[in-house]
């Protein structure tokens, strides 16, 4: 079983009761692994089991955008072709298959995705607050290995959220430099990321850690613990209405050491 366990498997089956969803989540597990091969067998064998359209539609966008992610272009176009015309009963997702099956038509084939080398193996928590989460992904990467629990615990109050006041002193109090960035541009959060520094980035009542891009799907690969998958491709032309509610601002925090080379 490609290192998960057949206990872990047996426990998920007992758990929910439907093996298409039961292989939802594996993939899910394997995804936040950055192990994206294992991911696409598990999705495939919940569309084997032919679940409702609401999983299967969700199973092949995910098998989707794997493809992209592993640069197989045209097999991505294929998949999300399917969502588009076979697995419509999420609008959402049909909507969002559609955007990426457009721009990848449209794209060079040597479009680049760029993404913070090992970032995407930090998953750690996932709860209801956004800020500790987000913050705790970044300040692990620049190693100080908080957990989103611990942060929390400190800074987000019950039924109320965690002000940006409470996070910038929390920061600070790790002895790490911290700058919020009004009236950003795509272009600056791009540049943040080409220098391997991810952001922060704010839409109305809430935030997500960006740590990549895509030139072919023209999106914003982000923490988001608002979706299901966490690892999110959020479209540009989506994003930006949102984000510009909150007068573009991007959150920068770096170590002494990277904030003087930057």
């Amino acid at each position: 079983l490609s290192g998960i366990s057949l206990s872990a498997v047996i426990s998920l089956v007992i758990y929910s009761g439907r093996l298409s969803y039961d292989y939802l989540l594996l993939g899910q597990v394997a995804e936040k692994q950055a192990r994206l091969t294992l991911a696409q067998q598990w999705y495939r064998l919940g569309l084997s089991q032919r679940p409702d359209h609401t999983i299967s539609s969700y199973l092949q966008f995910r098998i989707g955008l794997l493809h992209r992610k592993l640069g197989q272009n045209e097999a991505a176009q294929l998949a999300f072709s399917k969502v588009v015309t076979k697995y419509t009963d999420r609008p959402e997702v049909v909507a969002t298959a559609q955007r990426f099956l457009r721009a990848l038509e449209q794209a060079p084939p040597d479009a680049p995705r760029h993404l913070i080398p090992g970032v995407e193996t930090h998953t750690e928590f996932k709860a209801a607050y956004c800020v500790p989460n987000s913050v705790s992904l970044i300040l692990r990467y620049w190693d100080v290995p908080l957990s989103a629990k611990h942060i929390g615990a400190r800074i987000t109050a019950i039924d109320f959220g965690t002000t940006l006041t409470d996070a910038f002193w929390y920061i600070q109090r790790q002895g790490l430099r911290h700058w919020l960035v009004p009236l950003a541009q795509i272009g600056d959060v791009k540049a943040w990321l080409n220098d391997r520094v991810p952001v922060l980035i704010y839409i109305p009542r809430h935030v997500l850690a960006v740590f990549g891009y895509d030139e072919a799907l023209n999106s914003l690969v982000a923490y988001d613990v608002a979706q299901a998958d966490i690892w999110v491709d959020h479209p540009v032309s989506d994003f930006l209405p949102q984000w510009k509610e909150e007068l573009a601002t991007v959150s920068v925090i770096l170590p002494s050491a990277q904030a003087a080379q930057l």
